[in-house]
């Protein structure tokens, strides 16, 4: 008993809750599609953050142990310095609950195959894929991914195509300016031991992020455009949920959206950025607005 007390204390000390914010992402796809809150209590939003929460901060504890070593040098990482007080046993032993939380949902409508995928990748990322150059970062986007289909899975949302381009690009545009961030910041080397880039791949991943900036605009733009007589030509590109009635609204969410992305890769690409480029995105004032403003102009739009 007292073994188990001490493992579950050692899972809330590590708790990393500015990671949690990542987890609204779940319901992005509820948000814009036609359907509006009714028929959904607390709990259907309440529980699928829970069961991510647990998932989530199981898989940061689980990437922070087996990295301790090299994050020592890592000067993006700043939360680990105490995970050495952890024991593998007990890494082991709160992976296997997982096992638990699976078949205590399994059941219910918050279940998903995607929490399976979510989990088995994490598992391949981190033992085997995490040192690959850039097939690391089709799992760090997988990871956002996953929870898109999560919150379309349990709340029965039909995803459209548009709606896959536009979120991938832009995961995409985080994960490899996360790597540009580490880069830069530790002044990475040729096989050093952090990651599997070095200086001579800035240039790369500069032109890689501005062309998907280029395609994450333009599947935007897409979308905003979609009852133009030409864009409906590629209506394999839409899905009855991703269809929405556009108006001035989507267009100043849309101006915001697009002024805080580009503000933030040039202070990526001019090196302004000196922590984390995650944690330095949600501290920020200027980008956490307009997730909250999206957000706040979608529960209005559903309840009203």
């Amino acid at each position: 008993m007292k073994n188990i007390m001490k493992i579950i204390r050692n899972f809330f000390n590590f708790i990393n809750f500015k990671s949690q914010l990542k987890n609204i992402i779940i319901f992005v796809p509820l948000a814009l599609s036609n359907k509006d809150f009714e028929g959904f209590g607390p709990e259907s939003f309440f529980y699928p953050l829970l069961i991510f929460f647990i998932i989530t901060n199981i898989v940061y504890i689980t990437n922070d142990f087996s990295d301790k070593k090299i994050d020592k040098k890592n000067k993006t990482k700043i939360n680990i310095q105490n995970i050495h007080e952890i024991k593998a046993s007990s890494i082991i032993a709160i992976n296997l609950s997982l096992l638990i939380l699976f078949l205590l949902i399994y059941e219910t409508v918050f279940f998903s195959i995607h929490l399976l995928i979510y989990i088995f990748s994490f598992y391949i990322y981190n033992f085997f894929t995490k040192k690959i150059k850039f097939i690391d970062t089709i799992f760090l986007t997988n990871f956002y991914l996953q929870r898109i289909f999560y919150g379309a899975d349990i709340y029965d949302i039909e995803i459209s195509n548009i709606f896959i381009i536009f979120f991938s690009t832009l995961f995409f545009i985080l994960s490899f300016s996360k790597r540009y961030t580490q880069i830069y910041l530790n002044k990475l080397t040729l096989k050093n031991k952090i990651i599997s880039y070095d200086m001579n791949d800035l240039k790369n991943l500069k032109y890689i992020i501005i062309t998907l900036i280029f395609l994450n605009f333009l599947s935007l733009s897409i979308y905003l455009l979609q009852t133009n007589s030409f864009i409906k030509h590629f209506d394999f590109l839409f899905s009855y949920h991703s269809t929405l009635q556009i108006n001035y609204n989507h267009y100043i969410l849309s101006g915001l959206y697009v002024y805080c992305l580009v503000d933030l890769i040039f202070n990526l690409f001019k090196q302004y950025i000196n922590r984390d480029f995650y944690i330095y995105a949600i501290k920020s004032i200027k980008y956490t607005s307009i997730v909250f403003l999206f957000f706040i102009y979608t529960l209005l739009t559903k309840i009203i």
